[in-house]
């Protein structure tokens, strides 16, 4: 079962995500803030986390760059309602795997969902295949 982090000061946007996703079957955390995502993210090491680039301890770029250096296997995806080419071009570059703007169609999210899931599917075949033939 894949772990999904939610990070979002909007109780309402943690609360929607939380029901979207537990209905397709992830184990589903949230936090409000950087401090408690990256307490979670630690703990529980997930496969995807939605983080708001705006939150009120500092910017979701931390909870990206914390991902990319502890946890690179998880995907993190950013969303804003406070939408820039130049900030999605540097979340991109900085390592996450799509950018989101608020608000946005479900059916879309979970196409979104789908896509990161196959991908960390086949790095995981991959890496399995690579051991493999080093044994």
């Amino acid at each position: 079962m894949a772990t999904v982090l939610i990070v979002d000061d909007e109780i309402s946007m943690r609360e929607f995500l939380e029901i979207l996703l537990s209905a397709e079957g992830y184990d589903v955390l949230s936090a409000p803030n950087i401090k408690q995502a990256l307490a979670l993210a630690e703990e529980h090491r997930p496969d995807l986390v939605f983080s708001d680039l705006r939150l009120p301890d500092g910017s979701g770029m931390e909870v990206l760059a914390w991902m990319r250096q502890h946890h690179p296997d998880g995907q993190v995806i950013m969303i804003t309602a406070y939408a820039s080419t130049e900030t999605a071009v540097e979340a991109m570059r900085q390592g996450a795997y799509d950018y989101l703007i608020k608000p946005f169609d479900p059916d879309a999210l979970e196409a979104l969902i789908t896509r990161c899931a196959e991908k960390r599917r086949l790095s995981a075949e991959l890496n399995r295949e690579k051991i493999m033939r080093a044994e």
